[in-house]
């Protein structure tokens, strides 16, 4: 059964406590008088039993439509009015039955009319108070004057009053019950204007609780309660969305399993996180303790993702710059005595009068002077990148005679073998001279990281609309701490390193709208994972440019 509407549902309340307090109080009265008229010999189908069990009847039908009416969806006014009615009814018979006007029960009639101001108000009280009047002035008056005969099976000197005891006993009866009826007023008016507040402020907390929910679905950041245990209570739609998870997923839980990292208290912070299908994410947020609510928090984020991507391009796009700006210093002053030397070492080196030591000293320096000179070469590719130029290529291809040409090279792989996995063709939109540079240092750093016996694996494959490189060594691997810093310019830890080779590769993969990323190999190594898009020949869009590091990002 739906609710009763506004309003009235207090005064159902009130009218099934005054049901049962009448089944109680009425049955109580009725019994009683009911038995002493039996125990002083009146016979059960006397007049007084008969009217005495009549009433005992009404006092029952009248509570149990008042109880369960309500069950049965009957109006809750119907219900009250006939309530009135049956007090005002039992108050009448017992007073006809027990006195007239001098019966000690035209008390009944104030708990009539208190009972209709309660659940009824200020009209049930006015309504109640006139038919009390009313009918105890035609009890007394009927009485007094005959044309209402005494019960047949009561005493008539009970109900013969001298003028002057009818006229005190009817003039404080009506001053009683006028009494009575105002005090009732006041408190059903006092009752209604209660009424009327708690209604108000029922709707106010409905309304402000509805803004707070309006204002926590707006908000475009997420927002999370913590219970003392730092297990999350409350969580809005913005904030599953970010995570991409569910409330059953999230409620209840640890805030540190949900996030992947334990917030700290007060002022902001950033951490990252993964939503439910692996995706990497970095979370601005900020957790201030709730106020009044000892031990509970609230804590706010956001997804600072893109922004962190777009702050760390703009830090590489920096690093280019400058490292263009001493690129071109120093190809003029480094190539040109570069040259020089390689080629008097070469002359001095070609003479046939020098010893076997000598002769290996000037094999140091020649192969020093070649390092120095790719080192020139490789900041000067750095420092000014050149737009990637794509073309319909075979990658695979490009990739086994990358391999071919790095194993021609004993010095490089020192007899570690280069293992091919892949179809033979794969065809792609790239540039091959530049992806031939990527293969070149992804497969010459995981030569360098393996061991004396180990070996590279270069794997290339095709999923749906994307074409992927892989490079894993049998070395140590890379630290989970270091795998975000390790494309970023001068970053190394190779004592003859400088941390120039990855970050080349990194700008290359950007500049073909790819990916790249390095995780852990099957063999405890590093695997650096190269994505790129199958077929592009259009330039990226204006967002995609901001997280480029190269500033032509694609071809003109």
């Amino acid at each position: 059964m739906s609710a009763p509407p506004t309003g009235t549902a207090e005064r159902e309340r009130r009218l099934q406590w005054l049901a049962l307090w009448r089944l109680l109080v009425g049955t109580l009265i009725l019994g009683i008088s009911l038995w002493l008229h039996l125990d002083a010999g009146v016979a059960l189908d006397g007049f007084t039993p008969t009217a005495l069990t009549a009433l005992i009847v009404v006092t029952f039908s009248t509570t149990a439509v008042a109880l369960g009416g309500r069950l049965a969806g009957w109006p809750f006014g119907g219900r009250a009015w006939l309530s009135i009615a049956a007090d005002l009814v039992v108050a009448t018979g017992l007073v006809y039955v027990s006195g007239g006007a001098a019966s000690a029960f035209s008390i009944l009639y104030g708990a009539s009319i208190l009972g209709a101001a309660i659940t009824i108000g200020v009209r049930g009280a006015v309504v109640a108070t006139a038919a009390s009047l009313v009918l105890y002035a035609l009890i007394a008056l009927g009485v007094s004057s005959s044309w209402l005969p005494v019960p047949p099976d009561q005493n008539p000197a009970a109900y013969a009053l001298e003028l002057r005891e009818l006229a005190f006993s009817m003039l404080s009866n009506v001053v009683g019950l006028v009494a009575v009826g105002g005090l009732s007023l006041v408190l059903a008016s006092r009752l209604e204007q209660e009424r009327g507040a708690a209604v108000a402020a029922e709707a106010a907390r409905a309304r402000l609780s509805q803004l707070n929910d309006d204002i926590v679905r707006s908000l475009g950041s997420g927002l999370v309660t913590l219970g003392a245990d730092d297990r999350v209570t409350f969580i809005n739609e913005a904030g599953l969305a970010l995570l991409d998870r569910t409330e059953a997923d999230i409620l209840g839980q640890p805030i540190e399993a949900v996030l992947g990292f334990a917030p700290a208290m007060d002022g902001r912070a950033e951490g990252r996180s993964t939503t439910a299908d692996g995706r990497a994410l970095v979370l601005g947020y900020s957790r201030t303790p709730l106020v009044g609510e000892a031990g509970r928090s609230l804590l706010l984020f956001q997804d600072l993702t893109e922004i962190t991507e777009l702050r760390e391009a703009a830090k590489r796009a920096d690093q280019l710059a400058v490292l263009g700006r001493l690129a071109a210093g120093l190809a003029h002053e480094i190539r040109n005595p570069l040259g020089s030397i390689q080629g008097s070492v070469q002359l001095v080196r070609d003479s046939g009068d020098l010893d076997p030591e000598d002769a290996s000293l000037l094999d140091l320096v020649r192969g020093e002077v070649q390092r120095l000179n790719d080192l020139v070469v490789t900041m000067l590719a750095v420092g000014r990148p050149t737009a990637p130029r794509p073309r319909q290529a075979d990658l695979a291809q490009v990739v086994r005679a990358t391999v071919q040409l790095i194993e021609s090279d004993a010095d490089l792989t020192e007899g570690r073998p280069v293992d091919v996995i892949g179809p033979a063709s794969i065809a792609a939109v790239f540039d091959p001279d530049a992806m031939k540079q990527v293969v070149w240092n992804l497969v010459k750093n995981a030569l360098q990281a393996s061991p004396a016996q180990g070996q590279v694996r270069v794997r290339v494959r095709e999923e749906s609309d994307q074409v992927l490189l892989e490079v894993e060594d049998e070395g140590e691997g890379v630290p989970e701490e270091e795998r975000e810093k390790l494309f970023d310019m001068f970053f190394t830890k190779r004592a003859r390193g400088i941390g120039l080779g990855l970050a080349l590769v990194h700008q290359i993969v950007e500049a073909h709208w790819g990916t790249i990323a390095v995780t852990q190999g099957e063999s405890g190594g590093a695997l650096f994972r190269v994505t790129l898009p199958r077929g592009r020949l259009q330039p990226p869009t204006s967002s995609e440019t901001m997280m480029s590091m190269d500033a032509p990002a694609g071809p003109a």
